[in-house]
């Protein structure tokens, strides 16, 4: 991949893997370091950047603090909350819709088991 110039780098928030941490961290402050670590590798002006899980508060950041630097961006999620109020509820709907049964049942539980459990516990 070095021979078209494509590079992947993996990056962990201050506090994990083996770096001290930072309780003054911000999402903005991430952004700024993944800009940081981009420039300094030379990696040119513009850069994808993926998100995974956890790790999509960076791409949002991203779009926020830098959107001038990226070229692209991928959001990927094992779960998406359907209820989360930033998400347009015709989209979710929709994307709720297209899913097979099964699987909007175990949405379903996974939302409401909590709820259930402190009546029970």
């Amino acid at each position: 991949m070095e021979e078209i110039g494509v590079y992947m780098i993996g990056f962990n928030l201050l506090g994990y893997g083996e770096s001290d941490p930072n309780p003054n961290r911000s999402i903005k402050s991430d952004i700024l370091d993944i800009e940081e670590l981009v420039d300094t590798l030379g990696l040119g002006s513009k850069f994808y950047l993926v998100g995974m899980s956890i790790w999509n508060h960076a791409v949002w950041g991203a779009f926020k603090y830098i959107p001038e630097r990226l070229a692209g961006v991928v959001l990927m999620a094992v779960v998406i909350n359907y209820r989360w109020p930033g998400f347009p509820a015709d989209l979710a709907t929709s994307i709720y819709n297209k899913q097979q049964v099964e699987d909007q049942w175990a949405l379903r539980i996974s939302y409401y088991t909590p709820s259930i459990l402190s009546l029970v516990v």
